[in-house]
């Protein structure tokens, strides 16, 4: 070290007096002490919903927030959580239980304060709460996904797209070509995605109590991007089911 700064010119400035004062690193440097403001988190791991954007529950259950709040001395903050749609829609507790009573899909927002500031998250339709009753109490159940709205609950925007890849362009969409003998069809766009992203389709409802031995059917084609061995390709459909309005899943198929 001594022979680099020594030999090497523009690298004996570094231990100049001059640039030691410039610096802060003199002899005689008092250090600052560091004294930052909370960086607000929060999140609800609650059963085995694992969408890190949203958290499915059905109406009158209870989501249990946990709080991830770093920086700075955490001991030392105050909480404020502000929770739309639920039966208190405020809270100052460190992870408070929340029980939600009326469908829709609800904001959480918390803030973390102290001596030297505050910080902010807001998590947008973070809650989605759905009736007890179903969306379709049909006995044969068909959603077209070429049909027009009023006659399918996908053209009428009842699926749940929940795209969790790095790229907001990618994820599940509907288009107007590649169905199954006609002409409508809901394809994924997962081109660059990177190793282990996601992207959900979640579809309404359905009560299946006055159906003898149900049978769920899906079309689906696949294609590989290229041909190139040493590019990873393994994607994978996999199929669930919920039976607690998407608070916890059963893995059915997966191809």
């Amino acid at each position: 070290m001594d022979f680099v700064f020594n030999t090497i010119s523009f690298r004996s400035n570094l231990i100049t007096n001059a640039n030691a004062l410039a610096t802060g690193t003199d002899d005689a440097a008092q250090a600052s002490p560091c004294s930052p403001a909370p960086i607000a988190d929060f999140w609800s791991k609650q059963g085995s919903n694992n969408f890190e954007s949203l958290k499915m529950i059905c109406e009158g259950a209870s989501l249990n927030m946990k709080n991830g709040t770093h920086n700075g001395s955490t001991s030392s903050n105050t909480y404020a959580w502000v929770l739309n749609g639920a039966v208190s829609t405020g809270s100052s507790d460190f992870e408070p239980l929340v029980q939600y009573n009326v469908p829709g899909r609800y904001d959480v927002t918390l803030t973390a304060t102290n001596s030297n500031g505050n910080g902010s998250k807001t998590r947008p339709g973070y809650v989605m709460v759905s009736s007890d009753l179903a969306m379709d109490k049909n006995y044969r159940y068909y959603d077209a996904m070429e049909a027009g709205p009023g006659y399918s609950f996908f053209a009428d925007n009842e699926w749940v797209m929940i795209n969790e890849g790095a790229n907001p362009g990618n994820g599940w969409e509907k288009v107007n070509y590649g169905g199954y003998k006609s002409y409508g069809a809901a394809r994924c766009n997962s081109g660059g995605s990177l190793r282990y992203e996601r992207f959900f389709m979640v579809s309404p409802s359905y009560d299946l109590t006055t159906v003898s031995n149900p049978l769920l059917e899906v079309k689906f084609a696949y294609a590989q991007r290229t041909n190139q061995p040493f590019i990873e390709q393994n994607d994978q459909l996999q199929m669930y089911v919920s039976t607690n309005c998407g608070e916890s899943w059963q893995l059915r198929g997966m191809k």
